[in-house]
């Protein structure tokens, strides 16, 4: 199998250290250190227009799956407890029966491989990466005089203007103890704020619903007309039992749209593998695209806990946290992992290991993550990443993604195209 996705030279020092103060002091990065490195990789990478497009079709394939399939599951407390998603929030996601207006948006995890290109994974709930995949991209973009893809983050801006319409605010909720989230949420402020819309950044128990379906943030202020949530959905059962958290997983006709329903969660789970023969609606891509799952158990218990060829994942892990590739991650990282599935190993999966084919780069060979957004079931955007490992975790550097073709050919690349409807109930 061949690829045309490739690294850049290197960029001088003054391009380095130019691109760094621009994407802390213009693009809102604020954390350009990854450890003891820096985030940014010091190259980019490119890939050809018509590969480009076919990852963008995949995406879009995906997705129009696990849509269909979301459906199905937000209605089955079984299925839903076999995805590993908290009590709490599977009462939250059966009560919310109703369609509640919506835009969604997702990114779909993809690596170049001996069988050539699959997903390790959906970040369905609450993808991150905007910053990265937005201005930072085009700042490398414009550097090297070349063509970006679109923005996600523009994109689901230009979704929520039509919020605009009803009156009333949008709520960016998240974990307001991380500046890593901040800055997520400040990229998109900045972008709503562009186009008229006031944004306000809050905690999800800042927000105050009513018995109508009305929502606020105080007593005083203008209704929330949407909500762009920031704060993962398992999360939520954390909060008090005195703060209502099923408005976040939809339910109500004539509450603010959300991005994304709580209800993501269903799809979020890495565990959906092993209930995937459960469902009518179909999802070849899906089984194409992606390693076999299967239970962690009995090997778990076993001496040999991780089977040759297969390597150990949490259900609602992020970030590559808790991923065990035997070989690969740190003995201690990879015995703790294995102690937390002894003690749960209904949250935890296998998955059958793929063996990732780096890339040619500056300063030696890259695996490379190569996370394409959908907004509202269109392609719309990436966030690439690369390591020197075959684990893409929080020690890998976030490279821009560059289109070879000024014009790419798949439509849904370009940067003032906006996403349509992907189904009932979506903005």
């Amino acid at each position: 199998m061949t690829t045309t996705l490739r690294a850049t030279d290197r960029f001088g020092d003054d391009a380095v250290t130019r691109l760094r103060r621009r994407a802390v002091f213009e693009a809102g990065k604020w954390d350009p250190q990854v450890h003891d490195g820096p985030s940014l990789a010091p190259f980019a990478l490119r890939i050809g227009a018509e590969e480009w497009a076919a990852l963008c079709r995949h995406a879009e394939r995906l997705w129009a799956e696990l849509a269909a399939i979301e459906r199905q599951l937000v209605t089955d407390r079984r299925l839903l407890g076999a995805l590993a998603i908290p009590r709490r929030a599977r009462t939250a996601i059966l009560q919310a029966a109703a369609a509640s207006p919506t835009i969604r948006f997702a990114r779909f995890d993809f690596h170049f491989t001996s069988a050539g290109w699959r997903i390790s994974e959906v970040n369905a709930d609450v993808p991150g990466g905007f910053v990265e995949s937005g201005p930072v991209t085009q700042m490398v973009a414009d550097e090297l005089g070349a063509a970006a893809p679109s923005d996600p983050a523009a994109l689901i801006a230009d979704a929520f203007a039509r919020c605009a319409a009803y009156g009333g605010i949008i709520a960016l909720v998240h974990a307001t103890a991380y500046a890593d989230d901040f800055q997520v949420m400040e990229r998109f402020r900045r972008l709503l704020e562009a186009r008229g819309i006031a944004a306000v950044p809050c905690s999800p128990d800042h927000l105050r619903w009513d018995d109508s379906g009305t929502c606020s943030t105080a007593p005083d202020a203008p209704p929330v007309a949407g909500v762009l949530r920031f704060f993962p959905a398992e999360w939520l059962v954390n909060l008090p039992r005195s703060h209502a958290i099923t408005p976040f997983f939809g339910g109500r006709a004539r509450g603010p749209v959300l991005a994304n329903p709580a209800t993501a969660l269903a799809i979020q789970s890495k565990r959906l593998g092993l209930v995937l023969d459960r469902f009518a609606a179909p999802s070849s891509t899906w089984r194409a695209l992606t390693p076999p799952v299967r239970s962690a158990l009995p090997s778990i218990y076993s001496r040999r806990p991780i089977p040759d060829g297969w390597v150990l994942k949490p259900a609602m892990g992020r970030v590559g946290e808790g991923i065990v590739i035997p070989g690969v991650t740190a003995a201690a990282d990879a015995h703790r992992s294995i102690r937390h599935a002894r003690l749960a190993p209904g949250h935890w999966l296998l998955q059958e290991r793929f063996e990732s084919r780096p890339i040619a780069a500056p300063g030696g060979p890259r695996h490379a993550c190569i996370g394409i957004y959908t907004v509202n079931g269109r392609a719309a955007g990436a966030y690439a990443r690369v390591s020197s490992r075959p684990l893409i975790d929080a020690h890998a550097q976030d490279a821009a993604l560059l289109i070879d073709a000024p014009s790419p050919a798949h439509p849904s690349t370009h940067p003032q195209r906006r996403a349509p409807r992907a189904a009932a109930g979506v903005l």
